[in-house]
This record gives structure tokens, sequence and C-alpha cells, in this order.
């Protein structure tokens, strides 16, 4: 009798150990199109995974977490995923077009923040619209943003993923509109030449010019970005504060 009790609570702690264990569990399996190597990387806040690639552009691994959280899937580029304990995730993709092509099945809150990616990515918060909209029209369009992310996040329920979310969001928004708020009161002939020289920082990108072009190139690059430079200053010549006294 006092055998068979033994055997009893042995083999019940097993599966109460064996069932904790893969509630915890969390399995993710993807295929990779036109993988860029042979590895993809997930990083945790404490720790980071690794697994391998097939020839087929397959991959798959298991881990254990007792907590959901946020965590960098690297592939050649990178992007956030939200894991829980329990969660079995597919996971698609084409290095060609990585975040246009991520996909996931299985894990709303990734979907989610793939969705928020390209949203935020296709809006012009840095862009014309800062340097030659107006304050009401570029809040307009803040607002329209904030509007999509909000009607994305509705579906969840108010867990630590929302909560962080909309802690994010109203950041995200803030820093936008303070942005705008820092040009208030320059003329438009002061934001478009701003907006003539942030285009310009954009299109020459001298530091990789450095290492990657031999020296007439470079020379070439630096004389038309100084012409375009001087044509943009040509607005704001005519203007008060920059007449000589």
């Amino acid at each position: 009798m006092k055998n068979n009790l033994n055997y009893f609570l042995t083999t019940s702690i097993f599966i109460l150990f064996a069932c904790s264990k893969d509630l915890n569990s969390i399995k993710l399996k993807g295929t990779i199109t036109n993988p860029v190597s042979n590895v993809v990387l997930f990083n945790f806040p404490d720790t980071s995974y690794q697994t391998e690639v097939d020839s087929m552009g397959n991959f798959q691994i298991t881990f254990n977490s007792d907590s959901a959280q946020y965590v960098t899937l690297i592939h050649g580029e990178q992007t956030r995923m939200f894991l829980k304990p329990g969660d079995i995730i597919n996971i698609t993709f084409s290095s060609n077009e990585f975040d246009e092509t991520m996909s996931y099945k299985n894990s709303p809150e990734s979907s989610f923040l793939a969705h928020k990616y390209i949203t935020t990515e296709k809006k012009d918060f840095y862009g014309e619209y800062l340097y030659l909209k107006d304050e009401d029209e570029y809040e307009s369009y803040v607002e329209e943003y904030k509007a999509i992310i909000l009607q994305e996040l509705d579906r969840f329920d108010y867990t630590y993923f929302k909560k962080t979310e909309l802690k994010n969001l109203n950041t995200s928004v803030e820093r936008y509109l303070k942005q705008k708020q820092k040009f208030a009161g320059r003329s438009k002939e002061e934001l478009l030449y701003l907006w003539d020289s942030r285009k310009l920082s954009l299109e020459y990108n001298f530091y990789g010019l450095l290492t990657s072009s031999v020296r007439s190139e470079f020379e070439n690059s630096l004389s038309e970005y100084e012409e375009k430079m001087l044509t943009a200053l040509d607005r704001i010549k005519s203007l008060e504060m920059f007449k000589e006294e």
C-alpha cells in the first residue's frame, strides 16, 4: 500500500511538472524565402537563442518562458515579436522584402507589431508634412495615424501587451507633435530651406561615400551637394534676419 502511494505521488508530481513545462513552452516554426544566412536569432531582454535554417529555408525552435515578453527576431534585418508561454507560431517572410512580407500565424500581438511598423513607415512624420504643413494639418495627420493604431489595438484585452502599446503610442504621438511645435514662428522660406536641407542630407550619404567611392566620385558628389545647398540658401537670403546691417 505504501509503495502504491509513493508511486502515485511520484507519478502525480511528474505529470504536474510535465504539464507546467508544456504550458511554458514556446514553439516557433518558419519558412524564409531567399535566406541570407543559415541562422535565425531571437533576442530576449536577458538572453538569446538561435536556430539553423535548412536548405529549403525552414527553421524551428522551442524554448521555455514563464512570462510574456517582447523578442527581436534577427535574420539580416530585424523585427519585434511578442511571445507568450504556450504559443505555437508559424512565421513566414522574404529577405528581399523583410518587413513587407513578415507574417505570423497564431500570434495576433506579433501581427499587430508588424502592421504598426508598416503603418508608421508609410507616414511622413519627419518629412514634408513636418516642414511644409501648418500645425493644424500636421496634428490632424498624426491623429489619423493614432486612430488607425487604436482601432487595431481595440481587439486586444487590457493586458500587459495592450497597456505597453498604448503607452508607446502616446509617447510617439507626443514626440511628433513636440517636433512640429519647434517650428512654430518660422517663416515659409525658412521651412522650405530646412526641408531642402533635409532632403539633401538623405540624398548624399557622405559617410558611406567615404568608404565606397574613389576620391574623384566623392569630390563630384560634394560639388553637387554644395551647388544644391547654395540654391536652397537663395530662398532665405532675402529674409530680414539675413540682410547685412
